[in-house]
């Protein structure tokens, strides 16, 4: 059977002919050795309701398991016939889809004053799949739509989950972003979307006056003028 099917099953029979009526006194499964440990979840013996001498056997599996198992079965009839026999159980192996989760669908980053490499961390619970961790695995940005004049280069997500930004100085914006995680084998995980949104920051003014000021006054003057001048900050 393939990875993913809940059980295996399989009758025993009391014999053929006048002895197929039968019952069977005492039915016993033994697991020999597995191949992959904890492949086989629970086994179940249960006499046929409705016809003598049969005995449905169903081995349950573990889930997203896979490997070979070898079942000793023995079985005994009423008139003290003995029967053993062994069932090789092989569980094939199907690729798992990758997967992750956000850790918000929202991210909000303050701009800059002057532009520079962000890291954020988007992505965790990061999955090859069940039992296929050994495998590479890498993200890929599949949609960016919104202000990505933004931003000095799109963004990468790398395989830790973490999103590198390069915002444009003191820019501002929403960017919004589809990402899915993709093996090596080439298989890929359900998209994901998430908004990136560069907010403006009130800066404080900036003075724009000289250092150093000298201004004369004539003794006896009331009232001075000084021309001082100042901005409101930096635009967005």
């Amino acid at each position: 059977v393939f990875e993913g099917a809940p059980f295996v099953s399989f009758t025993i029979s009391s014999g053929n002919g006048e002895s197929l009526h039968q019952a069977l006194a005492n039915t016993s499964v033994q697991v020999l050795n597995e191949s992959f440990a904890g492949m086989l979840s629970n086994i179940q013996v249960l006499p046929d309701p409705h016809t003598l001498g049969q005995t449905l056997v169903i081995l349950n599996l573990t889930q997203d398991a896979f490997g070979t198992s070898l079942v000793e079965v023995s079985a005994t009839d009423v008139g003290g016939q003995f029967t053993l026999a062994t069932v090789n159980i092989t569980v094939i192996d199907v690729p798992d889809r990758p997967s992750f989760e956000l850790v918000s669908d929202s991210f909000i980053v303050p701009e800059g004053i002057f532009g520079g490499l962000l890291s954020i961390t988007v992505a965790v619970n990061i999955s090859a799949g069940n039992f296929e961790q050994q495998e590479g695995l890498f993200f890929s940005l599949v949609s960016l739509i919104g202000d990505t004049h933004a931003f000095l280069a799109p963004p990468v997500l790398l395989p830790n989950g973490t999103l590198l930004l390069a915002p444009v100085s003191k820019a501002n914006g929403v960017l919004n972003i589809s990402a899915v995680a993709v093996d090596s084998s080439g298989l890929t995980s359900a998209p994901q979307k998430f908004t990136v949104s560069l907010i403006p920051v009130n800066d404080p003014p900036v003075s724009l006056n000289p250092e150093s000021l000298h201004v004369s006054v004539v003794e006896g003057t009331d009232l001075a003028s000084i021309p001082l001048h100042f901005s409101p900050g930096p635009q967005n």
